[in-house]
């Protein structure tokens, strides 16, 4: 028996792994940097930016069609009930300041 191949099955597993991750690493290594890669990785950047905004717009005609709210009417929601918190608070301060120098 020649002392490369191991005795232990999951040494010669390992090994075999090892190998073929090396060589996969030095192909992929090669390919990334050619400019055919890049060019191909710009589109496909593009192409998912595109199929994102398409997507929003089909969500948004279709939320509106079944008269849901769409994500930006949910903000503005939001931010209107925020400023009415915020107002509220003042006026209940008001109203507490006043509580106070009435009773003094």
């Amino acid at each position: 028996m020649s002392k490369d191949i191991p005795k232990d099955p999951g040494e010669a597993l390992r090994r075999l792994l090892n190998q073929w991750e090396r060589g996969f690493e030095e192909i992929a290594g090669r390919f990334m940097g050619e400019a055919e890669c890049e060019r191909s990785k710009a589109q496909l950047d593009e192409l998912q930016s595109r199929a994102r905004k398409t997507f929003g717009e089909f969500m948004a005609q279709n939320l509106s069609a079944a008269d849901m709210p769409t994500r930006d009417d949910l903000v503005q929601l939001t931010e209107a009930v925020a400023a009415l918190d915020e107002r509220l608070a003042r006026v209940e301060a008001m109203l507490a300041n006043k509580a106070l120098e009435r009773d003094t």
